[in-house]
């Protein structure tokens, strides 16, 4: 049986955690971080505990001395080397018990099949994104974004695109989403209520090293659909090329360029 780590303590997956006052139980309050372990090395971690230390100071969680970077990584390393795992998908989550102490759960699984092949999107009809200063983090009041990506199975697509309250781009169901024109690159700003992905850092700077013209901005749903090519970036994932958007067919080539300067943290 997979074994968890709750508040620093081993124990086995299936042990009762339900707390009925936990604001996270009642409300949904919480966030929570997916990171990728590749070759024993939690890739971009310090990215991950910035992000979710300005969540936790936005939603006014306690922060503890057990939730700094150091004592994190130990925890996590402790769990996957009981699991047996040296690639792994890690999640990190905090749950809110209100102005006492949060609970602190680790969860690990191996990593998920990569996908072999480009991607067919369309935009979701039903769910979309709110902005406002909690939509950069991960949220555990993660609703939307599982109906969305089961609305994407049951049109046989492979993900869908949500839209803020403004009829503007966001994101997809589970990815930061990008669109290039010539040499111009687009992006959603992070103030159209995108999450801020770890992964998507990384590709915006490595897209500026490469000299090509990164905008993070308002991006319209006609923007989208003229552009040359669309990528989707996810840090368990990667990048991942789209092929077709409403049977649009789109460019892959620097999508496949970056997939092979990405390359060291996403080979088996």
């Amino acid at each position: 049986m997979p074994s968890i780590l709750w508040n620093g303590q081993i124990l086995n997956s299936d042990t009762p955690l339900v707390l009925p006052d936990s604001l996270t139980v009642r409300y949904g309050i919480g966030v929570f971080e997916t990171i990728r372990c590749h070759h024993g090395e939690l890739l971009f971690f310090q990215d991950h505990i910035e992000r979710l230390s300005a969540a936790l100071n936005t939603l006014t969680i306690p922060v503890l001395n057990t939730l700094c970077e150091k004592k994190l990584s130990e925890q996590i390393m402790h769990l996957l080397q009981h699991e047996a795992l040296n690639n792994a998908r890690v999640r990190l989550s905090v749950l809110s018990n209100g102005h006492t102490p949060p609970h602190c759960l680790i969860t690990c699984s191996p990593l998920p099949e990569p996908f072999v092949k480009p991607l067919s999107i369309d935009f979701s009809a039903h769910y979309g994104v709110w902005a406002s200063p909690v939509s950069g983090f991960k949220n555990i009041n993660y609703q939307h974004y599982l109906l969305a990506a089961d609305e994407a199975i049951q049109k046989g697509l492979d993900d869908v695109v949500l839209l803020n309250q403004h009829g503007r781009v966001c994101e997809t169901s589970i990815s930061n989403i990008f669109c290039r024109t010539g040499n111009t690159i687009l992006t959603p700003a992070l103030t159209e209520g995108c999450i801020a992905g770890i992964f998507r850092k990384q590709v915006l700077n490595t897209l500026q090293q490469l000299s090509y013209d990164v905008q993070e901005v308002p991006l319209s749903t006609h923007a989208l659909l003229e552009s040359d090519e669309i990528f989707l970036t996810n840090v368990i994932r990667g990048i991942r090329p789209v092929e077709f958007i409403r049977h649009k067919q789109k460019d892959t080539s620097l999508a496949q360029q970056l997939t092979q300067y990405f390359q060291k943290y996403y080979s088996e």
